[in-house]
């Protein structure tokens, strides 16, 4: 076998397209599904708080390789766009104009990236007059605001952003933001400083298989100087900016309605060489417009595995948990948060039949039994300077505080408690606090009954509020069905009104569509929009008035009609044990049971510990929704003739031990799907292959060597010697040492002299995901090259766990149906 790729030089031979060097467009059929502008589907979101203009952004489409060449590093998981100070994500996505859509008379205007930039963020004033949006150009990332109604956009920052944590937020008549510093970047030496020095000691430390972590001091170096920045408050009138602070390593900013206060986590040394930015140290505090900490909320240290935070660390949490639901008071006038009341109370209590069908009943190691006593809380409102005398009570529950919302009158408050497995919301007048009114009620295990959710809306200060209108609530939701494969869940819209309690419906999805329902148009909800699909109509954005659809106001179109128009089955399958579970099939539009296709399977297992908590995620199947299909979707095959096969992979065992089963429980799965689908006639399981991404990439490479079902196999970022990933891996939470026979069963690799079928294996060449570090396609090519077994390794530059550029997209479909019309057709 040859370990590289061979281009043929005989003029009268067709190159191989297993075996070009060099990006391939995709075969005809798939290039032209490709290349469809599906990018300019959209829908009408995002309303203005005054209610006059949806705003949506066009996209530029596939990010282009050239895109994501760009130099960058990625310092211990942050990766950063070098010459613009970012986030790289912000260099390799973006939009290229804004779309306002004004509400009234539905007249579109169009407003275009400044020029060579690209656009994200885009956001509305809090008068809803005007949009601000980051722009994005080739050394630089800046702030631009635009007038709703007319204008071109125009420059608000002096200093470029320095975009690698912190984008920016607005608040009533200002922007806040973190600028660069103006400091030289350290370089990196031509000679290396220092070995890399890693130490253990006698403690234990659980880690994870981090990628991209620090190397050295230099680097370290490099990520504080990305992370340092200058926060500076930007006067939306003037555009006069002030300086708040100091610069630090700011990680998030959230500043209150009126902008006079902003909480600040900024990232703390020391840095670590084992565990990503991530788990570095934080700490968040109450700043005032001069950079002073007026309180600290909490403090967290380094991270390390499984280590606990140091000292101070607990009392740092058990301080944050004080004050449950931070948030700052829609009426800008300081903090809001939920307090427990310190009273004597029994530390345990029995165990109710409530208490184990609502928690799950099964409590890890032997703990003991849950405290189920109600929770006395407050609801407290905390002024400046943020001390603790600057208290008051709002609100005092004696069973609990779930949520809380204010309203936008600006007098109720909005509450949810749950009391022996009963979720009620209430609305309450603080100024009366001995009387409240029930909005809603349920079991919280009853979920065909949920009420559904308050609908919420911008206040004057741009802060969500519950829609409050002449004495109503309303509230959104879906309603579920116990039997999903007749009868589709339908969304709803109902009002309540608050004095009484009582319920008035407002609109419900059709039958045979999905109807959601989106931004009101009229206080009163008797006009607003809704979102349409159904299995053969793609998404839509409709004006409702009084109940019924109107006009459709988005004209998004269906690019592959034949793709929408294929065959579809769902079919429940039983394995030799009785367990039953369920498989999805597309077929080409032309075909008939009988007609015995070659297939293409692609699955991705999840565990489960019994068949009712299999049955219980089923109630999610909405057979209304339409064929969305990505531009990876293997569904693209049923334009060549194969079958597409979705099926479930329950693995299932006693919780703790679930992946004991795993091998036993995949051979079983694909043995009872195959049987089902040969007997309807809808696959030929002689020419079958199987595929999937990440964890299905992973069972893919199992599946072949454990069973003889399959021709060929495509595995994308999969991890292929579970030995890599010792202290644990997805939902498997034992290390090696405590499950070795269940990690090595689980290792394809340690199998590949079994394998049955021929393995295509890709992966990005700059994957961070946890555990799929490429090493592990590198290693199982060279097993399978060494031991005489057909295979074949794409790695792709530049690409992450899921890759995105158009070049790659189109090469990695080349090499997909070639590998198919060879090994399965």
């Amino acid at each position: 076998m040859l370990g590289f790729a061979a281009v043929s030089i005989a003029q009268d031979t067709a190159p191989n397209p297993l075996e070009i060097e060099g990006y391939l467009p995709a075969p005809k059929l798939i290039q032209s599904f490709l290349d469809a502008p599906r990018h300019l589907n959209r829908s009408l979101g995002n309303l203005s708080p005054n209610g006059r203009w949806f705003l949506q952004t066009e996209s530029a489409g596939m990010p282009l390789l050239a895109d994501l060449s760009k130099p960058y590093l990625n310092l211990a998981g942050v990766q950063i766009d070098v010459a613009a100070h970012r986030s790289r994500a912000m260099t390799t996505r973006g939009d290229v104009a804004i779309v306002l859509i004004d509400a009234q008379d539905w007249t579109r205007r169009r407003i275009d990236a400044p020029k060579g930039t690209r656009i994200t963020g885009s956001t509305w004033t809090p008068d809803g007059r005007t949009v601000l949006f980051m722009a994005h150009g080739p050394d630089a990332t800046h702030v631009y605001s635009v007038e709703a109604a007319s204008g071109a956009p125009k420059r608000l920052t002096k200093r470029p952003l320095l975009a690698t944590q912190v984008g920016f937020e607005v608040v009533d008549g200002a922007v806040f933001c973190v600028m660069r510093n103006g400091q030289t970047m350290p370089q990196m030496s031509g000679v290396p400083s220092q070995p890399r020095v890693q130490v253990a000691d006698s403690s234990r430390n659980r880690l994870r298989t981090y990628r991209s972590l620090l190397a050295n001091k230099e680097e370290a170096a490099q990520l504080e100087y990305f992370l340092t920045g200058q926060l500076v408050k930007i006067d939306l009138r003037t555009g006069a900016e002030q300086a708040i602070g100091a610069p630090a390593m700011i990680r998030s900013i959230n500043a209150s309605p009126k902008g006079d206060f902003v909480r600040v986590v900024s990232i703390q040394k020391p840095f670590s060489y084992i565990v990503p930015a991530s788990s570095f140290g934080e700490r968040e505090q109450i700043w005032d417009l001069t950079g002073k900490s007026l309180f600290q909320l909490r403090e967290r240290r380094l991270t390390a595995g499984d280590t606990p935070a140091g000292p101070g660390g607990a009392a740092a949490g058990a301080a944050a948990d004080a004050r449950r639901g931070l948030t700052w008071h829609p009426d800008g006038n300081g903090l809001v948060y939920v307090a427990r009341v310190q009273e004597a109370r029994p530390t345990t209590t029995p165990p109710s039949e409530d208490d184990e069908q609502g928690r799950g009943g099964q409590r890890p190691g032997g703990a003991a039994p849950a405290d189920t006593t109600p929770r006395r809380e407050r609801l407290v409102r905390w002024t400046a300077p943020f001390t603790d005398k600057d208290v008051a009570t709002i609100y005092e529950s004696a069973t609990g505080i779930g949520s809380f919302t204010f309203g936008s009158g600006g007098t109720n408050l909005y509450i949810t408690e749950t009391v022996s497995g009963t979720t009620t919301t209430y609305a309450v007048d603080p100024a009366k606090p001995d009387s409240r009114w029930k909005i809603s009620s349920f079991r919280t295990a009853d979920t065909e009954n949920n009420p559904g959710s308050l609908v919420t809306t911008s206040n004057s200060l741009g802060v969500s509020v519950v829609h409050e209108h002449e004495g109503f609530v309303f509230l959104r939701g879906t309603k579920p069905t116990t039997d999903p494969a007749k009868t589709a869940p339908r969304p709803f819209l109902n009002k309540v009104e608050v004095a009484s309690g009582k319920l008035e419906p407002v609109w419900q999805s059709a039958e045979n569509a999905h109807e959601v329902a989106g931004d009101f148009l009229a206080p009163d909800g008797s006009r607003f929009v809704a979102e349409r699909q159904s299995p053969t109509e793609i998404s839509n954005t409709w004006l409702v008035e009084n109940g019924k659809l109107v006009r459709a106001l988005t004209d998004n179109k269906d690019y592959a009609p034949d793709l929408t128009e294929a065959k579809r089955y769902r079919i429940q399958v039983t394995r030799a044990d009785g367990f039953k579970f369920w498989v999805r099939v597309t077929a080409p539009k032309w075909s008939w049971p009988g007609s015995k296709l070659p297939a293409m399977f692609w699955f991705y297992p999840s565990e489960f510990t019994d068949q009712a908590a299999y049955d219980r995620g089923q109630r999610n199947y909405n057979k209304n929704l339409f064929p969305n299909i990505g531009q990876t979707n293997m569904a693209l095959l049923t334009r060549l003739g194969y079958a597409f096969v979705e099926p479930d992979c329950p693995i299932v065992g006693p919780q703790g031990r679930i992946n004991d089963f795993y091998v036993n429980d995949l051979r079983n799965n694909m043995a009872a799907i195959i049987d089902e689908l040969d007997r309807q006639g809808l696959i030929d399981r002689t020419k079958l292959a199987l595929g999937g991404h990440s964890y299905g990439g992973f069972s893919t490479a199992n599946a072949m060597v454990h069973t003889p079902f399959f021709k060929a196999g495509i595995a994308g970022a999969g991890n292929y010697n579970r030995t890599l990933t010792p202290m644990s891996f997805q939902s498997e939470t034992r290390l090696l040492f405590e499950a070795r026979e269940t990690y090595l069963n689980m290792s394809p690799l340690l199998y590949a002299e079994h394998m049955t079928g021929a393995l295509l294996m890709y992966a990005g060449m700059e994957d961070q995901n946890v555990g799929t570090d490429p090493v592990n396609s590198i290693r199982m090519f060279h097993v399978l090259e060494s031991i005489g077994k057909p295979a074949s390794l794409y790695m792709y530059p530049h690409e992450d766990h899921g890759q995105i550029a158009r070049e790659t997209i189109q090469d990695m479909w080349a090499r997909w149906v070639a590998w198919l019309e060879k090994y399965v057709k």
